[in-house]
């Protein structure tokens, strides 16, 4: 929720609410300048009603006008068959593959976990800087998806650490998850010690392509369908 005294503040860019309890929280307060911006441009409006503590309901109004009264027909038929000609197969499989998920919001753990599913690597996943380095020492790793931003040890403290100690994972490589997908992102991270980034909201197809680049050829099998020469 919004505090009253914070409410004017709400849509002004740059801003960000609460700072002490949202620290941890990746963002530099334009989400919902821009929201308004764009509501603004369709002649609509957006409201909010909100008790702190609890939490906030936002509504947006826009006026809209029927441009072509012809049924669309039946939607969930239309998405079934779009689903049918989409189908995912996953670009590769790696059983024997093991990869670490370091993330301090669950949901994104549970997302990268599903993501990877039908590739059969198997994950441990962890929330924390600490967990995180407790695994590096007892086992093997084929990558490390790193989050940047957590409470208590951020992603670039973890990794220091990780170059730091002498553990069966010195040469894995380690990718930092992270919502900074600006310009030179990529470049900052490599500098930092990272071995390439990956921004979220993850997408399935880029976290299969980079995992297939980074895990040995020895533990990846491919389909007979499956060209090798683009790996």
């Amino acid at each position: 929720g919004i505090k009253d005294e914070e409410k004017e503040k709400l849509f002004i860019p740059f801003e960000r609410l609460d700072e002490i309890n949202t620290i941890h929280i990746q963002g530099t307060g334009l989400g919902l300048n821009i929201t308004k911006q764009l509501v603004d441009l369709m002649d609509g409006t957006i409201e909010v009603s909100s008790v702190y503590g609890e939490g906030s309901t936002f509504t947006v109004t826009l006026k809209q006008t029927i441009v072509d009264p012809t049924p669309l027909g039946d939607i969930k038929e239309a998405a079934k068959k779009r689903n049918n000609e989409q189908e995912y197969k996953e670009s590769f499989v790696a059983p024997k593959a093991r990869v670490l998920v370091v993330d301090d919001n669950k949901l994104n753990l549970t997302v990268v976990k599903g993501l990877l599913k039908r590739t059969g690597v198997r994950i441990d996943a962890v929330e924390s800087g600490k967990e995180c380095l407790r695994l590096v020492s007892a086992r093997k790793y084929d990558v490390i998806l790193l989050d940047h931003m957590m409470p208590e040890m951020d992603g670039i403290a973890t990794l220091k650490r990780i170059k730091e100690m002498d553990t069966y994972n010195n040469n894995t490589p380690v990718i930092a998850l992270t919502a900074n997908a600006v310009s030179g992102s990529k470049e900052m991270y490599i500098n930092l010690g990272f071995d390439d980034y990956i921004s979220k909201p993850i997408i399935g197809s880029e976290l299969e392509s980079m995992l297939e680049h980074y895990i040995d050829d020895s533990v990846i099998e491919y389909s007979n369908t499956h060209n090798t020469n683009n790996s």
